[in-house]
């Protein structure tokens, strides 16, 4: 009685009257007077259920492999790993033995064709003085749209081969249709090169990787969790890295080679992991999307009508806040409330002042 007397005392200097919608103000002089100190609370990573092991993979939609259908020299290289280039940008120059065959065949046939058309020209003229017959100008025009169609068949065929417009415009070029095999390797789009096999004179068969290239900067997370290490967390939720950046899961698959385990899968950036990599992840109780957990001294937490609250002093004002005791630490408790943050001023000492201060000043 006599605490809550002196409560009242102190609290009339400034606070003759609170009606019970009006919330105490404590001065820091007060506050000194009554031994009123507080803490913010601290995060609790204990929430955290268990720590597993991630590997970090490249998103599958963010590599880009350089690779061609056909055998290929490498002549000359402008690109080193780790230069960004645009889509089309020369990466190297490659000579290509079957675009060279194809080349030759596609000229030999672009020469029977003007022979062909040639032919037709003398023998329309015969036919029309009826040198010849019209049935040996029939078969000479068939020999004609054979060689055409021959021509375009193996033009077909080397256009094919991805070749640039440029390229594919020199070859029509009737002054100089000669590539001789040689063209460029280009970059399918915009991006950083991130590996290349391509060596100065190395030869590579149809369909080798010859470069990687990063398309954006996503990554995948996969980690092996055990059924009850994945509780209840699902498609949408989110991992947490040690270093508090977070990766949001977007698929959950059992293991085929464990029945007791599952593959989760979540897609996140980060500025200095890379494809390859291992870290740990821990794997929350519940979803980070849930009200998180806070550490606080064993004395900040008061009963109030038998319900564990606690009390916070925010700009002079003091408000009582339930609480959820989550579990027990060797300091105190782990708590759950709506309103708590980082930022908050928890009562840890005077608390039996703040509780008289505030019942009394709440009480009708």
């Amino acid at each position: 009685m006599r605490l809550i007397q002196l409560c009242a005392a102190l609290l009339s200097l400034n606070h003759p009257f609170l009606s019970a919608a009006t919330l105490p103000i404590i001065t820091p002089d007060q506050q000194q007077a009554l031994g009123i100190h507080t803490t913010p609370p601290v995060a609790d990573d204990v929430a955290i259920r268990t720590t597993a092991i991630g590997v970090v993979q490249q998103a599958p939609n963010s590599r880009w492999t350089v690779a061609k259908p056909y055998a290929l020299q490498v002549k000359q290289l402008h690109v080193k790993v780790g230069d960004s280039v645009k889509q089309g940008q020369v990466l190297a120059e490659i000579f290509v033995p079957e675009l060279q065959k194809l080349e030759h065949l596609y000229h030999n046939a672009l020469s029977s064709a003007h022979l062909a058309q040639q032919k037709i020209q003398r023998e329309a003229q015969l036919l029309k003085e009826g040198i010849i017959a019209p049935k040996q100008y029939e078969v000479t025009q068939t020999e004609y749209q054979q060689a055409q169609e021959n021509a375009l068949a193996i033009f077909t065929q080397i256009a094919r081969m991805e070749l640039t417009e440029s390229e594919l415009a020199l070859l029509k070029d009737p002054k100089n249709r000669h590539l001789e095999g040689h063209i460029t390797l280009n970059a399918p789009a915009d991006g950083k090169i991130q590996q290349i096999a391509l060596t100065v004179g190395d030869s590579f068969d149809a369909n080798q990787t010859l470069m990687n290239l990063l398309t954006s900067d996503a990554l995948t997370l996969e980690v092996a969790l055990t059924l009850d290490q994945l509780g209840q967390l699902q498609i949408g939720d989110k991992l947490r890295l040690v270093d508090g950046s977070t990766a949001k899961i977007i698929n959950i698959q059992n293991r085929l080679s464990d029945a007791q385990k599952v593959i989760v899968t979540a897609n996140f950036q980060h500025p200095n992991l890379r494809a390859g990599q291992r870290v740990y992840v821990q794997v929350s109780q519940n979803s980070i999307t849930e009200l998180p957990n806070w550490r606080l001294p064993r004395q900040a937490i008061v009963y109030v009508n038998n319900l564990p609250h606690i009390f916070v002093l925010a700009e002079q004002q003091l408000s009582a806040m339930r609480v959820e005791l989550v579990r027990a630490t060797r300091e105190g408790w782990v708590v759950k409330a709506n309103e708590l943050s980082a930022k908050s001023a928890v009562i840890i000492s005077g608390t039996a002042a703040a509780k008289a201060i505030y019942t009394e000043s709440v009480a009708p």
